[in-house]
């Protein structure tokens, strides 16, 4: 028996709904339909006492919320629930003060509207709505009572009818009042359990995150390390200050890396009388720069070492050729290489000899600028590539030689994001000539830091002057 009622009141909550509902609107149905199907058996009940009674206007009074019942269970199977909503609503205020005004105040009906203050909750989910309707059942509950009060019922209950009413009107009150409370109750352990296994999700989530942060800082202070200790090879590799400082007693070196590891370096080897200096910016920057520095460093090494050369121009041939048989391959055509300023200084005759790739070098004569163009080429893979030319000058102890590469000049920044350019760097050696070259590179440190300003550095910078 038990399971039977069970399966027919799960049958009538589960009026109009299927798939389509989403969990919210399905909770709506569900309690409306269980009151509207209560309301029908209220009525059936009130309707079937009265006809005992042979009270056939209260009768008739009584059945009419089963026929409205049944509109609205139809309505429902139809799947209009908003309309169901809205003639549910107006039927409650409108019976239940009808009826109350109709029976007078003592009849109990008037307790229906308990139910109906909190019944636009249901109904409705904007906040405002509900209190509104809510507060307008309030207003018409104080008006019906006082309406109720003032005139003489229109149908007369007897003294048993009216404890019979009254009975009945306060079990299907409470009855559809603990629906709507149960429904808040359901809705709200609904809520807790989302919140619980939401907060379940979210600390597990967090524990993932903790866990991967932990992997990643291991993997990130490892991948650090390797590229620090990387950085002093590097180091190791590039020409120390007291190697320099042996062969130019003034001079300034300014290498500012993007990363860690440089594209950009400079190198000095010194052959019986001649001093060979040079300033070179490889292909790429931080860590494939830094490869490609290895492999340029070590072709200038060779020509010079191994292959005895001697003037910049065959140096940089010989060079040239090095780097492409080094990154020669079968299958991939690999154009890395650099572009470079090389010098060679005879002591015994304070002359110049000059061979480039790509990469001017300046000479500041009293104030005077003198350029050493460098040939339009690469050391590297390319299609027009020709031998490199040599120029010659005699310096005197006053100049100041400056090599570098396009890093300062190409950086971004000033009140414009604009590039620095060439011609503005070659003006400030200018400007500052008259330093000494210790403040020279101070100076450039700091317009470098001014200029670049809150923008990205986007290249190596190595600028390098000094004086015979």
């Amino acid at each position: 028996m038990n399971t039977y009622i069970s399966n027919f009141w799960h049958k009538i909550s589960e009026i109009g709904i299927d798939e389509t509902l989403v969990p919210s609107q399905r909770k709506i149905v569900r309690i409306l339909n269980r009151i509207i199907f209560l309301n029908a058996i209220i009525a059936i009940i009130f309707s079937t006492i009265d006809l005992i009674n042979k009270s056939f206007e209260s009768s008739l009074i009584s059945f009419c919320p089963f026929i409205v019942s049944c509109i609205l269970l139809f309505l429902n199977k139809k799947q209009l629930f908003a309309l169901t909503k809205w003639l549910t609503f107006s039927f409650i205020i409108i019976f239940i003060s009808s009826v109350t005004i109709i029976t007078g105040k003592d009849s109990g009906f008037i307790i229906y509207f308990i139910p109906g203050i909190l019944f636009p909750s249901i109904l409705f989910q904007r906040k405002k709505i509900i209190i509104g309707f809510s507060s307008f059942v309030v207003l018409l509950l104080i008006v019906v009572f006082f309406m109720a009060d003032s005139f003489e019922p229109i149908i007369k209950l007897t003294p048993k009818e009216l404890i019979f009413h009254q009975i009945s009107c306060l079990v299907g009150a409470l009855l559809i009042t603990f629906l709507i409370i149960w429904y808040f109750r359901s809705t709200n352990l609904e809520y807790e359990e989302i919140i619980i296994n939401n907060n379940k999700d979210l600390t597990l989530y967090n524990s993932k995150i903790n866990l991967q942060k932990i992997k990643l800082e291991a993997k990130n202070k490892d991948i650090t390390d390797s590229i620090n200790y990387a950085s002093r090879i590097q180091q190791a590799i590039l020409p120390s200050n007291q190697k320099i400082a042996k062969h130019f007693t003034n001079y300034f070196l300014l290498h500012l890396p993007k990363d860690i590891l440089s594209g950009d370096f400079y190198w000095v080897e010194a052959v019986n009388n001649r001093i060979y200096l040079a300033v070179a910016d490889c292909t790429g920057h931080g860590i494939p720069g830094s490869m490609v520095s290895v492999v340029c460093n070590n072709a200038l090494n060779r020509s010079v070492q191994e292959f005895n050369l001697k003037d910049p121009n065959v140096i940089l041939n010989k060079t040239r050729s090095l780097v492409i048989e080094a990154f020669d391959d079968n299958e991939k055509t690999i154009r890395d290489g650099m572009d470079i300023s090389l010098c060679c200084i005879d002591k015994t005759t304070n002359k110049l000899l000059f061979s480039g790739a790509n990469n001017p070098i300046i000479i500041i004569r009293n104030n005077q600028l003198i350029t050493l163009e460098a040939d339009r080429q690469p050391i590297g893979k390319y299609s027009f590539g020709k031998p490199f030319t040599q120029q010659e000058i005699t310096l005197t102890s006053d100049d100041i030689v400056y090599l570098y590469t396009d890093g300062f000049a190409d950086q971004f920044g000033g009140e414009r994001g604009k590039k620095y350019k060439s011609a503005n760097l070659v003006k400030f050696f200018i400007k500052n000539s008259k330093l000494t070259l210790r403040n020279q590179k101070d100076a450039l440190e700091e317009e470098f830091t001014n200029w670049k300003s809150d923008f990205d550095q986007i290249d190596d910078v190595c600028i390098m002057g000094f004086k015979i």
